[in-house]
């Protein structure tokens, strides 16, 4: 599909998917580290290392560079974070331990389908930035952010609050974030069904519980790592229902280095049991990686109506992800025998329109291509639900049911930013298995009533 040739000469850290222009194709933003030494990207072709970029899909596709300065671009998310529906875009920059790099973290704003810079994030000198979430801190439709950042950095956990214009403000201590929150993904989700948004680090204990005036942090031990080696570290957060009870479950990846044949590591899957304004989780074991698995993301690739886990540790011919698919009962099978090969981060879009998500998987060595795995796994019918609203209905609810008998198909919760350094299609994918009409539910911040939203659905379309 064109993917090739553009992806020459990137280190890929980043990956954000999304319609920035608006023609129906989905288009990729790819984020990399391009202060290495020149010669490391000198292979496959390329005459050294590139920018940012974003690639627009289609046929062909088109490819604009996001800048001209090299820097460590860890994070990308795409959301609208000024109210005008289409998609702008966050890129989160890594310092370095060395303070290497000097690109600051931006916001760059759609304008009729072209992203221009419009501002940089007020993040403190050296952030060691990671992944970021867009979410409505305030319980609206202009969307804040979280920022982690890992735990070579000196603050950890930021949080910006949207003033407008694509313009924020560093409110972390007055909204009541704890000092010393450090990893490599956030998520951020109504955990307890209240309608304010959870933020939840990986392999972080504490659950920073939203409400009307900030965050009151919760311990939730289950949800803490235990981390022996200095590069043992818990991965990127996934939000979505794997068990049918209509809260939002969590799967966290790993990124341990000692992970190996004699050593696997498993990622972890938690079902949600909160009650009330208390968080709690139960884990559920999933069969451990031989390989480091940094992203997740919790969709149904096979709609067959449950939820299921995607990896972004590769098969041994690196050309499939390690998928824990759902067979019910809490049971979760290996799609594929895992080999040594992991992408950085692996999130999820329908690329080609047939109605499954696919996945790109972002390659860190310049010498091995990125790949895009088309997914031929779907077997049942499928919903794609897009809410063209001011923020895109993030922070909110999607909840699918079987028109026919009434039982509960999927709950999804509408996120921006998934796993680690990334973000998946905005539209909410979810199966159907062999029913064939469906009626959605969707609960959005600052709406009520209703409102309009545009749905894809058939077999598997």
């Amino acid at each position: 599909m064109g993917l090739v040739e553009p992806l020459t000469g990137m280190r890929v850290h980043a990956a954000a998917w999304g319609d920035v222009d608006g023609d129906g194709w989905v288009d990729l933003v790819v984020g990399t580290f391009g202060d290495g030494p020149p010669d490391d990207y000198r292979v496959r072709g390329a005459d050294g290392p590139r920018p940012d970029r974003i690639i627009y899909g289609g046929d062909p596709p088109r490819i604009v560079d996001l800048g001209d300065r090299l820097g460590r671009t860890s994070g990308a998310v795409l959301a609208d974070l000024d109210g005008d529906v289409d998609l702008d875009l966050v890129l989160i920059r890594n310092a370095g331990l060395r303070n290497q790099s000097d690109l600051p973290s931006q916001v760059f704003a759609n304008l009729d389908g072209r992203l221009e810079l419009a501002s940089d994030l007020p993040l403190p000198s050296g952030y060691q930035g990671r992944s970021v979430a867009a979410f409505p801190l305030d319980g609206d439709v202009d969307l804040d952010l979280a920022v982690i950042e890992d735990r070579y950095g000196e603050t950890g956990l930021r949080v910006l609050r949207n003033q407008g214009d694509l313009r924020f403000v560093d409110v972390t201590e007055r909204v009541g974030v704890p000092k010393g929150v450090h990893g490599l993904g956030v998520a951020a989700v109504d955990l307890t069904g209240d309608g304010w948004v959870e933020l939840v680090v990986g392999g972080d204990p504490r659950v920073l519980v939203g409400g009307q005036d900030g965050f009151d942090v919760r311990e939730v031990p289950e949800l803490g790592w235990e981390e022996v080696d200095p590069e043992d570290l818990a991965g990127g957060v996934a939000v979505g229902d794997v068990d049918g009870d209509g809260s939002p479950d969590l799967a966290v990846g790993h990124h341990f280095g000692r992970a190996g044949p004699d050593d696997p590591i498993p990622v972890r899957l938690y079902l949600n049991r909160s009650r009330g304004q208390e968080p709690a989780f139960q884990e559920i074991e999933l069969e451990p990686l031989p390989v480091k698995a940094p992203h997740v993301e919790i969709v149904d690739v096979d709609a067959d109506g449950r939820m299921d886990v995607v990896t972004s540790a590769s098969d041994r011919t690196r050309t499939e992800p390690v998928v824990y698919l759902n067979r019910g009962d809490l049971e979760f099978v290996p799609s594929v025998e895992p080999g040594d090969h992991y992408w950085v981060t692996a999130p999820t879009a329908d690329v080609n329109g047939d109605g499954s998500r696919d996945v790109f998987g972002g390659e860190w060595d310049p010498g091995l291509a990125s790949r895009l795995l088309l997914n031929h796994l779907a077997a049942g019918n499928s919903l794609q639900v897009d809410l063209p609203v001011p923020g895109r209905g993030v922070g909110g609810t999607v909840e699918v049911w079987d028109a026919d008998d009434g039982s509960r198909l999927a709950t999804m919760p509408v996120a921006a930013g998934v796993g680690y350094a990334a973000s998946s299609e905005p539209a909410v994918h979810v199966g159907l298995g062999t029913a064939t009409r469906a009626e959605v539910t969707v609960t959005v911040p600052g709406y009520s009533g209703r409102f309009a939203a545009e749905c894809r659905t058939g077999n598997p379309r």
